[in-house]
């Protein structure tokens, strides 16, 4: 499952992420393997991805999400 297709107030465990130009930036704001992240909301019309990771904040582009793999 992806972090894309979880539903607000969600949570799933990151198991990797997929090889792209943002993969670097994920991991240095904390999106490791064994992190549990949750989606705070969803904006409507596939907009924005407001997660939790790690006691974080962080607003995701749908396509940056679903780069996020999860168990």
């Amino acid at each position: 499952m992806k972090l894309s297709e979880l539903n607000k107030n969600q949570s799933g465990e990151i198991s990797h992420i997929e090889d792209s130009q943002v993969s670097l930036k994920l991991v240095e704001f904390g999106f490791l393997p064994g992190a549990i992240i949750t989606v705070i909301n969803k904006a409507p019309f596939n907009g924005p991805i407001y997660v939790s990771v790690n006691n974080s904040f962080l607003s995701l582009r749908k396509a940056e999400a679903a780069t996020v793999n999860l168990l």
